[in-house]
């Protein structure tokens, strides 16, 4: 909603509506011959309102001066009278002073402040924006890094249009809704933040009455009443006036961006083999609030590419309609030329590294990227993003720990090699098994977030019940990893496992395999 595609008045009336919920309200009206643009009186008060986008003194005078003429035909009743006067930019200087000066001249009361200021009588968005600025976008890496640059162009839709972040929020400012989803560390959280800011300069540059409110789904796990979630949502933020984001969402004065569908998880989940139930109860609040969300609001909601078997089972499960599918992969070679050379970077890649965001941003954080460094070892290079994708992952589930999380997706990975291709026919039971050989207990409610939501696992060709590894180097350092444990130390379920794998380890696996070996 802009502010070149409404009625100033209008909005400003509906903001009043807000503000007096119970006043008799006669919207725009002649007295005596001259509009007025808003009358509320309420029990305790007549409130007269003028809204204007003209930013002379003239305009500011006038209006002035035609409240103060009601309040002075007013002044005879016990009920008290002010007036205000909403302007769509700051008010000037000599807005201010003539309006003062009326004031005076009339010992009446006029208030003259901007729509936002205005509206900050029902939720101070600027303050809303800063608190949200300083807290995690993504809970999985922390407080947002700046040191990681956002690539954009890298969404694209089923047509394979390519999406910026700009075109998103675009879209999203004429409420228009979008499902982004993909696989882990390809940039859904980078991309929402990017949305995120250019919606909120939209609202600061006043070319929206809507700002954006960005929420981490994996900080409301088992939390259904999306006015609970809202309410949650400014605590964490730091904003005291919880309630207050609460009426702003009602009252139609947000886009919404919801991050992370697969990191939910509800209560009291009695049989934990009906998955699609387990997911559907999952993301109910999504549900609410899209059935709730108030006219022209945008939204986009992301997740992992392959949390739901389908993209029907998705739809029915978020209760999507009349979205947008947007998806983003592994970045192009065009994209990783781009991010090299935002760092400097002039050194070609090995073949083995990865074009995934999140693991070049790894190896580029710890140096690995830099100029002169030996990066030709493929086995030091996947030790060190195994152990980042565990980290990651643990940040979601906090109960399980990184180490035993890497030891989880190695013990899968050495059971996919159960098939020809050594990528696997997983079965949930499968994923289960390997958790409680790894964990040595069985997955509670909470760790079946991680299950559900496993890093590098698609769907399996013809069965969308079943999964596969998608990364073959991925599964395949896994693997490397397990072997290494078999020889390192003793337990009968690993000996089981690996007697009945039918696939080679690859050369990936092996040097693994090696790598850690040479400190034994």
């Amino acid at each position: 909603m802009s502010f070149e595609s409404i009625n100033f008045e209008d909005e400003t009336r509906r903001i009043a509506r807000q503000l007096w919920p119970d006043a008799n309200y006669s919207g725009a009206t002649i007295i005596d011959g001259r509009e007025r643009d808003g009358v509320f009186e309420t029990e305790e008060c007549i409130y007269f309102l003028e809204a204007t986008c003209d930013r002379s003194k003239v305009k500011a005078e006038k209006d002035a001066e035609k409240i103060s003429k009601l309040i002075l035909q007013n002044i005879r009743f016990e009920k008290p009278s002010i007036g205000y006067i909403v302007t769509k930019h700051e008010p000037t200087a000599d807005q201010r002073d003539v309006v003062r000066k009326i004031i005076s001249k009339n010992k009446i009361k006029i208030n003259i402040l901007s729509f936002s200021q205005f509206q900050s009588k029902i939720i101070d968005v600027n303050e809303y924006l800063s608190l949200r600025e300083n807290h995690s976008f993504d809970p999985k890496t922390g407080k947002y890094n700046n040191d990681i640059k956002y690539i954009d162009g890298t969404a694209s839709d089923k047509l394979s249009n390519i999406w910026k972040s700009q075109d998103i929020c675009n879209a999203i400012l004429e409420g228009k809704n979008f499902i982004l989803t993909g696989d882990y560390g390809t940039g859904k959280s980078m991309t929402l933040r990017d949305v995120y800011k250019n919606l909120s300069y939209a609202y600061k540059d006043k070319k929206t009455c809507r700002f954006p409110i960005y929420i981490n789904l994996r900080e409301h796990q088992k939390q259904i009443d999306i006015d609970e979630i809202l309410e949650r949502h400014a605590k964490k933020i730091g904003f005291e006036k919880k309630s207050n984001l609460v009426r702003a969402w009602k009252a139609g004065y947000c886009h919404l961006i919801l991050d992370g569908f697969d990191e939910m998880m509800s209560i009291g989940i009695s049989n934990h083999k009906d998955i699609k139930k387990i997911r559907y109860t999952a993301v109910s609040s999504i549900r609410k609030f899209i059935e709730s969300a108030p006219k022209d609001t945008g939204i986009i909601i992301a997740g992992r590419k392959h949390y739901f078997d389908s993209t029907s089972e998705m739809k029915n499960s978020l209760g999507l309609t009349d979205f947008t599918y947007l998806n983003i992969g592994d970045f192009t070679l065009e994209q990783v030329d781009i991010f090299l050379k935002t760092y400097g970077i002039r050194t070609q890649l090995p073949k083995w590294i990865p074009t995934r965001p999140l693991l070049l941003g790894t190896l580029l954080l710890k140096g690995y990227l830099e100029k002169g460094k030996d990066i030709t070892d493929p086995a030091e290079g996947w030790d060190i993003l195994l152990d980042e994708i565990s980290k990651r992952e643990a940040k979601i589930e906090s109960s399980i720990s990184q180490d035993a999380i890497r030891e989880f997706l190695e013990t899968l990975a050495t059971m996919a090699r159960r098939t020809d291709d050594g990528l696997g026919a997983i079965t949930h039971e499968n994923i289960v098994q390997a958790y409680s050989i790894s964990c040595g207990s069985d997955p509670d409610d909470d760790a079946m977030v991680l299950l559900l939501r496993l890093p590098g696992i698609g769907f399996y060709p013809n069965d969308i019940t079943l999964r596969k590894f998608v990364d073959e180097d991925f599964c395949s350092a896994c693997s490397g990893g397990f072997l290494f444990r078999c020889v390192s130390e003793y337990n009968e379920n690993y000996i089981d496992i690996i007697e009945n794998v039918q696939s080679e380890l690859s050369d990936i696996g092996l040097s693994i395999f090696e790598y850690k070996s040479k400190d034994i």
